[in-house]
């Protein structure tokens, strides 16, 4: 996946990390973009209107994906990769970035409902021409089931990160509250706020890690599929708690399509724990806007 991690647990049974690596890895070789012989991989290189029998794991991450694509009016879409491609972020190599017309030809390649999938003998289904990236949603999927894998072993406290996703049981080593920090959008490493819980998933998505600079433009790698060019704003993080990692990784990408005053009027009327950072250049300072479920939970 691109990454670390890092699990923290107490548990009745004992908890072989040789077995959680082994998942880890079976996950990888079904969803990665990045290894020619994934599950993902078959699938956006198969033909339209054929079935493709794939792992189990992989139709589960897309209908999740599809469930947060509708109720977000598409604002979340695993099919952007045509999009990640042309933008330079995804497995092709750009030196420049795309045309009006390129974004063009590639838009009605992006279409979520566009694919069907069946759990009788797993397998997918494309509707039409179509590729599909699951980075926006596959890191949370894989601390959800590294975390269904400790609870089944009698953990009851537990701290799983993947590459900055986040999920929580009970406490931690101290017998506190486990601490989840919200850090600074601007590679410091600082502490900006910090959440102290029990139980749930923090995920967070930003443009100051992974960005691409054309022409001394700089372009982040979250793109709305709907418009096809990466999000423009004084927005840099957007950070969301839920239940469960995959809920918290794949909406707070929602959000940051969205902006903020959309955002978070969403998550206002559907109760969503979220934080949003913005760098505020006339300022030369950092703000940030919590919704009514988050105000609830942060500690400052």
């Amino acid at each position: 996946m691109g990454t670390s991690y890092r699990i923290v647990s107490q548990c009745e049974q004992l908890v072989e990390p040789k077995v959680i690596a082994t998942k880890l890895d079976e996950l990888e070789s079904v969803l990665s973009t990045h290894r020619p012989d994934s599950d993902i991989t078959r699938f956006n290189q198969s033909e339209p209107l054929k079935w493709l029998a794939v792992d189990r794991s992989l139709v589960n991450v897309v209908e999740l994906a599809e469930q947060v694509s509708l109720a977000t009016n598409g604002k979340f879409d695993i099919t952007v990769k045509p999009l990640i491609d042309l933008w330079g972020f995804g497995t092709t190599v750009v030196q420049e970035s795309p045309t009006a017309d390129e974004i063009r030809k590639v838009l009605p390649l992006v279409d979520y409902r566009a694919i069907d999938w069946r759990y009788t003998q797993p397998a997918l289904r494309k509707q039409q021409e179509l590729s599909i990236d699951v980075s926006g949603i596959g890191k949370g999927y894989a601390v959800d089931q590294v975390a269904q894998y400790l609870e089944e072993n009698r953990c009851d406290n537990y701290l799983i990160d993947i590459g900055g996703e986040v999920r929580v049981l009970g406490h931690n080593p101290n017998g506190t509250p486990w601490q989840v920090a919200i850090e600074t959008p601007d590679l410091s490493g600082r502490v900006q706020l910090k959440l102290a819980i029990l139980e749930g998933a923090v995920a967070t998505s930003g443009t100051y890690r992974n960005f691409r600079t054309f022409e001394e433009s700089t372009v982040s790698h979250l793109i709305d599929p709907q418009q096809g060019y990466p999000v423009r704003s004084h927005l840099v993080s957007a950070t969301v708690y839920a239940t469960t990692t995959t809920q918290a990784d794949a909406i707070c990408t929602a959000l940051f399509v969205m902006g903020i005053e959309a955002g978070l009027e969403y998550a206002e009327q559907k109760n969503i724990a979220v934080v949003f950072m913005t760098l505020l250049p006339e300022r030369q300072g950092l703000d940030y806007q919590l919704s009514t479920a988050m105000e609830a939970i942060i500690e400052y």
